[in-house]
This record gives structure tokens, C-alpha cells and sequence, in this order.
């Protein structure tokens, strides 16, 4: 009976001196249960801490993980606010009391963080994980469905790609600011989510990154800030009322959601509560006309620090903020082009001075025929929210050019045109028009969707004259498959027999050539001028008759020389010894001889001297033959 008496006793005095003794090396507060062993250098967990304990601050210090460590904190049963920031630990401690509402381990090292880890912290509402190097492996067997209470979820500066997976829907404040996200998907989130503050600043998003939130419909307070995002994202929860976007490379705002080449681009037509929407120290250039029109009248806007092109295209913008109090810093917001107004704050500037300077659009015409015209059209450095439309129409003046007539009379493309179309067109893409009247002048221009078609300038356009219509007859198809075989076999017959009989011709007519017979007229010489030998007596009549026609037995002609000047005889003929050339002619060739001077002395033989010595020798012919004194 005394022993356990003195058990008793013991037990007792036991739990006096644990619960009201506080370590040497921290300070407790009975009263408000809590101990401080903050900044003491400590490497584990002191002994003696009261077991009534509800806030342990343990920060800055060395602290790493022990058995030590994990078998004192389970002993607090009554613990709910464990801070650990800044200390060694590597590793998630196990065991935890499950009376925690809030634990921190930010800025410790770890690295990993089990399965069971947050397994019996059901109560648990605040969890601080920043400042340590978690990844998305290392994090990768975490069960969120544990801390089913969890409100506040920090998991800032580690180094995660993404969202872990099946965040709690409790939870209502997500802090994932400077990791290296470059995807928010719609696994980390259930229909349901209580989400309403997400901090995602500092990261590696974009527009094509954010699709998971949608799903976020409680969602109230979104920081983009300091991302890649281009474009004011498009599907945003509606109820949001604070949109920051700071520091990012949105050029544009547009006044309807679309597509800005593949990128899809928002609008902040469908914010309703929206009260604070930073969009300061982007690359903003201008702003769409009716892009603000449904912001509420007291939320706050902060555009200043954008590099704004003050030209017709921000004439809205200065309109809008010239009639509200939204605008936060409107001093800030300066030009940057054109070059004329760099650094000039645009609430300075008229609105009268901010023109558009349009010069030709550059487009070409091509492929023009009697109906047909295609046109090409280049990008301009307009807006993407600006569109294009192609306007044409026949001209009033068929005989007139729009660059070579004096345009002061007729400065405007519609005082061109009888009437004019409209049509759509795409900068890059060709646009092809039909239906035109061959041989008619049309003009043609390009009109941008803040222009109205009747006062546009002529510099937007350009003229061409529709081609002749040209009738062409096209030869009649032939049915070669319905042409027989022999008809083929008859003409390639017929077509060799012309061939051979062609050759025929030929051969024939070389082997039937005769030799070409050289033949001379010569006109009979009077017989009183011929020698007698060669005159005959006809025994019919007994007149002479004259042997001078030789010409059918051969053909001769002989060429005689006469004696040189200096040679001077009384006879007709020379009795001169010089030599004769003769040439004679026959069927089958010509010969050159020399002859003697017999035939000159048998030739001037007295009895033959019948012709005055002044008179010349006539050709003597000889059988036929030509002669000729050389």
C-alpha cells in the first residue's frame, strides 16, 4: 500500500515539474502557453519543454533531423503552431502531433517529402514550405487528402515545374510565387476548389500554360506578375477582383477574346468585380477602342512605364482615362513613338495629334486577265486587332490613271469609282477577285477597320485595266480508242509503198541522165567569102553548095592566134610559123591542141585571097566547128 503511495506521489510530482519547468535555454510564456527557443543555436530539440505547450518557436537555428527530434514533438500533444523556418532540416519530420494548425518549414533544405508524412494532421490549416529545393519528384508521394483542413498552402522560391497533383479542396491561398512553373493544369485542382488567392508571380508562364484556371471559380486575387505572358489570358474565373500582371510582354488590349495568330488572347469585358488591374511595365503599344468600357468605375488601373505608339490607334485610351479616376500614375503614361513625341506624356497631347501616317500600303496585283485579279497584301505594323478589307469598284474615268492624274480635285479613292465593293482580306494571303468586265479600269484599295471607305486617301490605292476577251476553238478530241487496228496497219503500208516509190523515182531519173551536150549557133558564112575547098558543086543544079555545116558529125571549135601588130602582111592571113591553139568540143569533153602553121598556109593559099586587106577573116567553120582567131 505505501508503495503505491509513493508511486503515485512520484507520477504526481513528475508531472508538476515537467508542466511547469521551461528549458534553460528558451523563455516560456504560462500564461500564454507558449515557449521561445528562437535564435539560441540550438541543434535539437531541448528537454524539459511543458507538455501543455501550444506554440514551439524553434527558428533560426541549427536544428536538423534526429530520433530525438521527432520523439519530443510527438510528446506535445496539446501543440498546435510549430515554427522550424531556417533551420537543416532535409527531410519532413515524421510523427507530428495531430493537434498542429500550423507548421513551418521554410527555409530549411528539403528535399523530400514522404507519403505518410502528413498522415494524422488533420487539423491542420496552414502549411509554410518555402525557401527549400522541392521538386516535383520530390514531392511526387505526397498524399494532400490527409490534411483534408488545409487553408493555406506556401510553396514559394522551391523548384517545381508544375503543381503537385490533387491539391486539397480546402484550400483557399496558394503561394507557388519564384519556382520554375511553366504549366498550371487542371489535375492539380477538383471542380470544387475553395481556391481564392493564387500567387504565381515569378515564374515561366504563358498564355498557353494556364489552362487549369478555369476550374477555379471562387477564385478572387490572381498574380501573374513578373511571367511570359503576352496576352491578358483568356477563361479566367469572372468573379476575380484583382488582376495583376505586372512585368510581363503584353503589347496589346483587346476588346473581345480571339486568337492573335495561334495565341489565344483575353479581354476584360467579362470582370464585373474586378477592382484592381496592374498591367504597368509591360510592352503595352495600344489599346483596342471599347477595351475598358466595362471595367467598374472604381476599380484601379496602373498602365505607366509601357512603351506607347501615341498615334490614332491610342485615341481611345486618352479618351477613356481623360473621363475617369480609374487610372493610377496617368503622368507615367508616356509616348515612345513615333520619335516626334517620344517621352511626352500622352494626357499632354491633343487628341487632334494623333494621326496615323499611312502611306501606300504594300500590295500588288497579279495574274490579271478579262475577270480575274489577285491580290497580294504584306503585314503592316498596325495593331493585330486592326483588320483589313479590299475595296474596288470600276472607275468613272476609263482613260485615267490615279498616279499620273492630278489628284487635288479628286482626293478621295470614292470620287474614283461609279460604286465600290468590299471585301475581307488577310495581310500574307492572297485574295483573289472575280467576276470584273473585261477591258475596264478598276481601282482598287486597302482599308484598315478604323477607316471609313468613303474618306479614304488615294495613296491607299492603286488602278489596272481588265484583259481583252480572246476567243479560242479548241481542235475536237479524237476518239483514239475507237479507231480499228487495220486502219493503223493500212496507212503505214501505204505510207512505205510512197517511200519506195519515191526511191524508185530517184534511181531512175540518175540512170536516165544524159550528158549535157554544149551547142553553139552559128550563123552560115556567104559562100564568096569561103575558101573553095570548101564549097562543093551540087551535081543536081551544079551551083556550089557550102560544107560549113558540120554539126551533126562532131563539134569543134578552133582557136587561132593572130601574128602580133608588128607582124604586118598584105595577105589576110599570116604565113607565120607560131603555134595554133585549138580547142575542140565533142560530146564527151573538150581538148586543147597546138597546131602547126599548115593549116594557115594550106588556108591562105593564093587562089583563096578573095578579101580585101581590110577586111576582117571571118570564123571559119570546120565540120561543124567554131573557129576563132585568138
Amino acid at each position: 500500500m505505501t508503495r503505491q503511495w509513493l508511486l503515485l506521489i512520484f507520477t504526481f510530482a513528475t508531472f508538476i515539474m515537467t508542466s511547469k519547468c521551461c528549458p534553460r535555454e528558451c523563455r516560456c510564456d504560462s500564461r500564454r502557453k507558449t515557449v521561445y527557443c528562437h535564435e539560441k543555436n540550438l541543434t535539437t530539440l531541448p528537454l524539459w519543454i511543458p507538455s501543455d505547450t501550444k506554440v514551439l518557436l524553434l527558428q533560426r537555428n541549427n536544428i536538423g533531423n534526429s530520433p530525438e527530434l521527432e520523439a519530443g514533438l510527438k510528446e506535445l500533444v496539446n501543440l498546435e503552431k510549430l515554427d522550424l523556418h531556417n533551420n537543416k532540416l532535409t527531410s519532413f519530420p515524421c510523427g507530428l502531433p495531430s493537434s498542429l494548425t500550423y507548421l513551418s518549414l521554410s527555409n530549411n533544405m528539403l528535399k523530400y517529402i514522404g507519403k505518410d508524412a502528413l498522415k494524422g494532421l488533420g487539423n491542420l490549416q496552414n502549411l509554410n514550405l518555402d525557401g527549400n529545393n522541392l521538386t516535383n519528384e520530390g514531392m511526387s508521394q505526397v498524399k494532400f487528402d490527409d490534411v483534408s483542413s488545409l487553408d493555406e498552402l506556401v510553396l514559394s522560391s522551391n523548384e517545381m515545374t508544375s503543381l503537385p497533383d490533387a491539391l486539397p479542396a480546402s484550400l483557399k491561398s496558394l503561394r507557388v510565387d519564384h519556382n520554375k512553373l511553366d504549366v498550371i493544369d487542371s489535375g492539380s485542382f477538383s471542380g470544387n476548389s475553395q481556391l481564392i488567392t493564387l500567387d504565381a508571380s515569378w515564374n515561366q508562364l504563358d498564355v498557353g500554360g494556364l489552362k487549369g484556371l478555369s476550374l477555379l471559380q471562387n477564385l478572387r486575387t490572381l498574380d501573374l506578375s513578373r511571367n511570359k505572358v503576352s496576352n491578358i489570358p483568356s477563361d479566367l474565373p469572372e468573379n476575380i477582383t484583382d488582376l495583376l500582371l505586372s512585368f510581363n510582354s503584353i503589347q496589346y488590349v483587346f476588346a473581345s477574346a480571339g486568337t492573335f495568330g495561334k495565341i489565344p488572347h483575353g479581354d476584360l469585358q467579362g470582370f464585373p468585380q474586378l477592382q484592381n488591374l496592374d498591367l504597368s511595365s509591360n510592352q503595352l503599344r495600344s489599346v483596342e477602342s471599347g477595351a475598358f468600357a466595362n471595367l467598374p468605375i472604381t476599380a484601379s488601373v496602373e498602365i505607366h512605364d509601357n512603351p506607347w505608339r501615341c498615334d490614332c490607334n491610342l485615341v481611345y485610351l486618352k479618351t477613356w482615362f481623360t473621363h475617369t479616376t480609374s487610372v493610377v500614375a496617368s503622368g507615367n503614361i508616356r509616348c515612345s513613338t513615333p520619335y516626334s513625341f517620344s517621352d511626352v506624356t500622352l494626357a499632354s497631347i491633343d487628341v487632334e495629334a494623333l494621326q496615323c501616317t499611312r502611306s501606300s500600303y504594300a500590295f500588288m496585283l497579279s495574274d490579271i486577265t478579262d475577270s480575274d485579279v489577285t491580290i497580294d497584301y504584306a503585314a503592316t505594323r498596325e495593331p493585330p486587332y486592326v483588320t483589313f478589307t479590299v475595296m474596288y469598284g470600276e472607275m468613272l474615268c476609263q482613260s485615267c490613271e490615279i498616279e499620273s492624274e492630278d489628284n487635288s480635285r479628286l482626293s478621295t479613292a470614292a470620287m474614283w469609282m461609279e460604286d465600290y465593293t468590299i471585301l475581307p482580306i488577310s495581310p500574307g494571303v492572297a485574295k483573289e477577285i472575280t467576276g470584273l468586265q473585261p477591258s475596264t479600269r478598276y481601282a482598287v484599295c486597302i482599308v484598315a477597320s478604323y477607316q471609313h471607305p468613303d474618306r479614304i486617301g488615294i495613296e491607299q490605292c492603286d488602278d489596272f485595266m481588265t484583259a481583252n476577251v480572246t476567243a479560242t476553238t479548241s481542235p475536237l478530241p479524237i476518239n483514239t480508242s475507237a479507231i480499228p487496228i487495220w486502219v493503223y496497219a493500212m496507212t503505214g503500208v501505204l505510207a512505205l509503198l510512197v517511200v519506195i516509190a519515191l526511191v524508185l523515182i530517184v534511181v531512175w531519173k540518175m540512170k536516165s541522165r544524159t550528158p549535157e551536150t554544149r551547142s553553139y549557133t552559128q550563123q552560115p558564112i556567104p559562100q564568096q567569102y569561103l575558101p573553095n575547098f570548101l564549097i562543093t558543086q551540087d551535081p543536081m543544079t551544079s551551083q556550089g553548095r557550102s560544107l560549113q555545116n558540120a554539126n551533126k558529125e562532131f563539134d569543134v571549135t578552133l582557136m587561132v592566134r593572130r601574128d602580133l601588130p608588128h607582124h604586118h602582111s598584105d595577105s589576110c592571113y599570116s604565113d607565120s610559123h607560131d603555134e595554133t591553139t585549138s580547142t575542140i568540143h565533142t560530146g564527151t569533153g573538150t581538148m586543147t591542141s597546138r597546131t602547126s602553121h599548115h593549116i594557115y598556109e594550106h588556108l591562105t593559099s593564093p587562089s583563096d585571097q578573095l578579101l580585101p586587106s581590110d577586111v576582117m577573116p571571118p570564123t571559119i567553120p570546120v565540120a561543124g566547128a567554131t573557129t576563132m582567131i585568138v
